[in-house]
């Protein structure tokens, strides 16, 4: 839990200055007026991508460890095939490296959706099939794979996938709250925090669509093609979720929650990708629990 936590704490400092943060300040005019404080803030945030590079690669590799120690090799097996497609793609391989890596993604949230059962396969479901329709995208631009899945009109996949996606956010509170028996801890505050993410997203899509769609699709995949309301109640929810997943017994959950939001929708980067395997195969060791304990945590992976 260690390694998750300072991998969420420097992929959030990633997001905020490189992804979000620089990619918005070069648009406001005479920016250079602040070249030398800008300087600074883009260092800090290329060395918080390094340094979650470097944490998932030992996040992961230790994930390979553990499962096969504690006797549970597939997930062992298609961290290790994510690892080796991830060497491909930074030594320029194209095609093939992309496509194993959306197999190990599929693979991954099918053994979740086994060992749970539903309703909480239902929500991982969703999250994967959007995830691997917005894939599709990605390897059909792919060499020597794009000939492969020819067919699928741009367009309506990628709204599909996002109308998935959103679905699994929205549902992943209601599915904590009837799981747990009404029982989550949260709070007044929380709810009113969520409620007020909610607010905000969906203000940010009626006021400046343009801009937060675009950054929605460069950091999270999402072309916010649905209609406001729906990102704001899926925000609602997801705060929901987190908050009291964290404040509770499940705190791994609310990690490998994290790193799902962290990692986004599709293939956007192997780096993001890799984000994506790791929230999933953090969830297993907590199914695979078969103590009274674990039930409570079960009951919070949504």
């Amino acid at each position: 839990m260690w390694l998750t936590t300072l991998l969420i704490a420097a992929s959030v400092v990633e997001l905020t200055i490189l992804r979000v943060g620089t990619r918005t300040v070069i648009h406001i005019p005479n920016i250079e007026a602040v070249a030398d404080p800008y300087k600074v803030v883009a260092a800090t945030g290329r060395l918080a991508f390094f340094s979650a590079l470097v944490l998932l690669s030992l996040l992961l590799a230790t994930m390979v460890i553990e499962r096969y120690r504690s006797a549970d090799a597939y997930p062992a097996a298609a961290i290790s095939i994510f690892l080796f497609a991830a060497v491909g793609e930074a030594a320029g391989i194209s095609g093939w490296p992309t496509a194993m890596i959306a197999v190990v993604v599929a693979a991954l949230g099918s053994m979740i959706a086994v060992r749970v059962g539903p309703p909480i396969a239902f929500v991982v479901g969703a999250f994967i099939v959007g995830y691997l329709l917005s894939a599709t995208q990605s390897m059909s631009q792919a060499d020597p794979i794009g000939g492969l899945i020819p067919g699928l009109g741009a367009a309506g996949s990628l709204r599909l996938a996002e109308a998935l996606t959103v679905g699994a956010a929205i549902c992943s509170w209601p599915t904590v709250r009837w799981l747990s028996g009404r029982h989550v801890q949260g709070g007044a505050r929380l709810g009113w925090m969520a409620v007020a993410a909610g607010i905000s997203m969906t203000l940010l899509l009626a006021g400046r669509p343009a801009t937060t769609t675009v950054l929605m699709m460069w950091n999270f995949g999402l072309t916010g093609a649905l209609p406001a309301l729906l990102y704001g109640l899926a925000t609602t929810s997801v705060v929901l979720t987190l908050g009291s997943c964290a404040r509770g017994s499940g705190r791994r959950v609310a990690a490998a929650l994290a790193l799902l939001i962290l990692g986004g929708l599709g293939l956007t980067s192997t780096y993001q990708s890799g984000l994506t395997v790791a929230g999933l195969a953090l969830m297993l060791p907590i199914l695979a629990k078969r103590t009274d304990r674990a039930v409570d945590e079960l009951s919070i992976a949504a």
